[in-house]
């Protein structure tokens, strides 16, 4: 009976002298990552170059009154009081002129951004300009004066791409591809009002055949979003920036102390955060080009070794810097689909416009796409979610895509009953299929 007892305090002894071990093994960091691949070129452009400081100037010049919901809800085809429309659209006349001295400029390069928590407030201006230059556009088309309503829509759109393809982080892309949806509502329209001469409806096309790519831009702002990431790893590290910082916990006692204390290496290694973040963000990388079909849907609670129970996930090693990378990491499936839902929307606005111009020449609607081509089209664009050719229902006379959920349903536009008030450019991805109308 003794020898048992000694052998179970020895082996009591020795695994109790195995946790300090252990714990010391796993607070192990890993060494930085490589992250030459995920760095941003340096640009260097003078002020008088850069469309970014005729945009800023546009944008602090805007007009945007309390009532502006109004002009928005025109733009949406709701019933709107016409004279405030009028009235936004007249009081930021000013707001073009610099609008059109920054399209004139090769690029808008944008200040660098470097924290996760830095104010980009020309983006909020920028997108109000886009519903101005829309509403413009619009108001011109209805008016007969086409040859207005082309020029003020391909600079509406020759300004959005400007901002995508530059874009300084994910929230910047966002907002230039919302712009660029408003000058695509408005060349939709164009395309399909029977009083739009021919001559417009070609400036129109090639205007169009001029957007993008998308994919540049989208590549740049997960960059600038590694960097962000990065660059919040090391100030919680260094004690520079607090996690109660980045999950926006007031400033109490608690806070104040978690803030100034260095967390042990157990519970937070940076450069094995880093490691994890740069893993997310080449997975976006290598996805950014890729059909809807071809992307691999990221379970990102799996990636960061959530699942199971709060409290194994909670005592794993590098626990504070998992949940800092889910705290910072975009919504990574939808930010790849939102570059497939903008170049379905590109490219369906020049099948519609290339049809219509068919039509102005054949007197009726092609009998296929490919019929569009070479004359109209140089080549019939691919479907971005499947990779295979757009479809066209000469029946229902409408171009489709078949959405995120890959199947194609004959261009059906069902759509569940909550979204029917939708606008024609957000209820489009609820239906069964991505539908445009001729």
């Amino acid at each position: 009976m003794n020898r048992i007892l000694v052998a179970v305090l020895l082996a009591l002894v020795i695994c109790i002298g195995l946790v300090p071990v252990g714990i010391h093994i796993a607070s192990r960091d890993l060494p930085p990552p490589e992250e030459a691949d995920l760095q941003l070129e340096s640009v260097k452009i003078s002020p008088e170059e850069n469309a970014y400081t005729y945009f800023l100037e546009a944008g602090n010049k805007l007009y945007w009154p309390t009532n502006a919901c109004v002009l928005i809800a025109y733009l949406e085809g709701k019933g709107a009081d016409e004279a405030v429309v009028d009235e936004i659209i007249s009081r930021n006349g000013t707001v073009i002129d610099p609008v059109l001295r920054g399209l004139a400029c090769e690029r808008c390069v944008v200040p660098d951004v470097t924290r996760y928590d830095v104010q980009l407030p020309y983006l909020s201006p920028w997108r109000n300009i886009g519903r101005v230059m829309a509403a413009r556009a619009r108001k011109e088309r209805m008016a007969g004066r086409y040859a207005d309503a082309v020029t003020t829509c391909l600079g509406l759109l020759r300004f959005a791409d400007m901002i995508q393809v530059e874009a300084g982080g994910v929230i910047h892309y966002l907002v230039g591809v919302a712009i660029l949806d408003l000058g695509l509502d408005q060349a939709l329209a164009i395309a399909r009002d029977k009083g739009t001469p021919e001559s417009d409806l070609r400036r129109l096309s090639a205007g169009l055949g001029d957007l993008g790519p998308f994919v540049p831009g989208l590549i740049r702002a997960i960059k600038v979003e590694y960097r962000v990431a990065s660059n919040a790893v090391e100030e919680v590290g260094n004690k520079a920036l607090g996690l109660t910082d980045v999950v926006g916990m007031e400033r109490t006692g608690l806070s104040s102390f978690l803030r100034k204390r260095r967390m042990p290496r157990y519970i937070f290694q940076p450069n094995r955060t880093r490691r994890m973040f740069a893993d997310l963000y080449r997975g976006m990388i290598r996805s950014a080009p890729d059909n809807y079909s071809a992307m691999a849907p990221v379970d990102l609670e799996r990636e960061l070794g959530f699942s199971g129970s709060k409290i194994k996930w909670m005592i794993r090693p590098n626990a504070v810097g998992r949940i800092l990378c889910s705290l910072i990491a975009p919504s990574i499936h939808s930010i790849l689909e939102r570059r497939c839902r903008t170049e379905c929307s590109v490219a369906a606005a020049r099948l519609v416009t290339a049809c219509h111009l068919y039509s102005r020449t054949e007197g009726g609607y092609p009998p296929d796409l490919q019929s569009l081509v070479p004359n109209w089209l140089p080549a019939i664009p691919l479907d971005p979610y499947d990779g295979q050719p757009f479809r066209y229902d000469t029946g229902q006379r409408v171009i489709y895509s078949v959405g995120a959920d890959l199947k194609d349903s004959g261009g059906s536009d069902h759509m569940p009953d909550g979204a029917k008030n939708e606008s024609e450019r957000l209820g489009r991805w609820k239906m069964a299929d991505a539908v445009f109308e001729l």
